[in-house]
């Protein structure tokens, strides 16, 4: 799609809401790039994403939200435990036990997290960035999927919904980066965990993982991993939708997703805000 049509539907996608009650949150609260989205369709601002009389993003430090930033939403780096994290950790055995039957040569780099690790990061996927089923892999851990699937009411097409394996080497450090949007919880459930000398730092904030349990964060926050260890360390991941969306704004970020994935639109959004402190990379 070229880049006048994508900015086109990202346009109408957003005039077409701009006096819905239902999507107020959405015009007056999210930024895309630091530029507030409904400006896109005020005559005053010109029609124009990234014109200069729209007013970037006003916060104590800039360098604190991410490229899709909804501010209606409350944002923390971490988050208690839940009914989910509940969920996994009861079913943390069968999970494992998934896991383990997978062969090692079966484990991938992830191609989105290119560049944040030298070597020794590699996932396996069961949910991919939209909540779709990669068939060959879940049909592998086919309880693990239907468990996720089912307590994050997923059906296919799920934008800000994703599941994998995390296995790390001894020894990998993952620079600090950031995730694309506030919209999402992320759970890390630890199912091989050194008991020292792996670490995970969120904002200004660490933690270790362990066995068994769940750290629930938002990661689009800076974090930075550090695997001291000489052991290797697996989490299973899964994201989900920020549970403070309503059922309308899901829907809008699910059409967002579509009509931004893969064009220049996203580019133009996902651009990195600070390259030299590589804040937006991840």
């Amino acid at each position: 799609m070229d880049t006048y049509k994508s900015y086109r539907r990202l346009w109408w996608l957003l005039w077409s809401r701009r006096h819905d009650a239902e999507h107020a949150r959405i015009m007056a609260k999210l930024w895309l790039n630091r530029r507030r989205a409904g400006a896109l369709v005020d005559p005053a601002h010109g029609f124009g994403m990234f014109g200069s009389a729209m007013p970037l993003l006003e916060l104590h430090d800039r360098y604190n939200a991410p490229s899709v930033y909804f501010s209606a939403l409350t944002s923390r780096p971490f988050w208690p435990a839940d009914g989910l994290t509940a969920l996994l950790e009861a079913n943390v055995d069968l999970i494992r036990d998934e896991f383990k039957a997978i062969s090692t040569s079966d484990h991938r780099q992830d191609i989105r997290d290119a560049g944040l690790a030298k070597s020794g990061w590699t996932v396996f996927s069961l949910l991919d960035e939209s909540g779709n089923k990669i068939e060959a892999n879940s049909a592998r851990c086919p309880k693990t999927t239907a468990l996720i699937e089912s307590a994050c009411g997923v059906k296919g097409n799920s934008p800000w919904t994703m599941a994998y394996f995390s296995i790390m080497a001894p020894g990998t450090h993952v620079r600090r980066h950031r995730g694309p949007g506030n919209i999402r919880r992320r759970y890390h459930l630890g199912l091989e965990v050194p008991e020292r000398d792996s670490y995970l730092m969120v904002h200004n904030r660490i933690v270790s993982w362990r066995n068994n349990e769940c750290i629930v964060f938002d990661d689009s926050y800076e974090h930075e991993v550090f695997h001291q260890s000489d052991q290797r360390r697996v989490v299973l991941i899964v994201d989900i939708p920020h549970p403070e969306l309503t059922a309308a704004e899901r829907d809008f970020f699910k059409e967002f997703a579509m009509v931004t994935q893969g064009t220049r639109v996203s580019q133009d959004i996902y651009v990195p805000i600070d390259a030299n402190r590589g804040a937006q990379l991840g």
